[in-house]
């Protein structure tokens, strides 16, 4: 299986990323995190739009500047 066998039948793609084996995609409807492990084993996590109250970005291990 892949990422887009997630994606319900109206649903697209808009933006994403991959990131340490993680894919991070984003639709008209949610935010999903997918990565693919050993053999078979598939991790998907997702967070529909709607719930999504504010996003905040963390810089850390590196310094700013």
């Amino acid at each position: 299986m892949s990422l887009e066998s997630y994606l319900t039948r109206d649903e697209k793609p808009t933006d994403g990323y991959e990131e340490n084996g993680c894919k991070w995609v984003v639709s008209d409807q949610r935010v999903m995190k997918y990565r693919k492990g050993s053999g078979t084993e598939e991790v998907f996590h997702d967070l529909s739009l709607d719930k999504i109250t504010s996003i905040g970005v963390v810089r850390t291990g590196r310094e700013a500047g």
